[in-house]
């Protein structure tokens, strides 16, 4: 089991709890260099979900207070190792990704209040409690 994969790359793993041990470590280094303002961190998509198979790469959320704050957070995330990509498609996100050749995270900062930060928590909480909807999908 291996986390990340090089760029322009699929392939999918099954589930596995390491994804999950990742994420605490990420979530960890995230908060230590710019927690302070961070309202909430959550480890979301794919490998967030039990019984999943999915790519390797770990999806982190963080709540933050409104959109604007999240430019606060750029020079900290990048000294940290991540490429900021502005929205990237999803207005009112702010989009970050460890700059290597080796993805292993994705970030996905929005305002706590956004209905795009509910849908991925809402999302990984129900096919985590609905596998058999899961199975459908898969």
């Amino acid at each position: 089991m291996s986390i990340g994969l090089k760029r322009n790359t699929v392939i999918l793993e099954s589930f596995s709890s390491e994804w999950g041990k990742y994420f605490e470590l990420e979530k960890e280094r995230i908060l230590g260099a710019v927690g302070d303002k961070i309202l909430t961190i959550e480890h979301v998509g794919s490998t967030s979900i039990k019984s999943s198979v999915a790519k390797p790469i770990i999806d982190i959320c963080i709540g933050i207070s409104n959109y604007s704050a999240g430019f606060e957070f750029v020079k900290g995330l990048e000294d940290l190792g991540y490429k900021y990509l502005g929205e990237r498609g999803v207005e009112g996100r702010h989009y970050f990704l460890t700059d290597s050749d080796c993805v292993k995270v994705h970030i996905h900062m929005f305002d706590l209040k956004s209905d795009q930060y509910l849908n991925h928590i809402l999302f990984r909480d129900y096919l985590n409690c609905h596998p058999e909807d899961l199975k459908k999908i898969q």
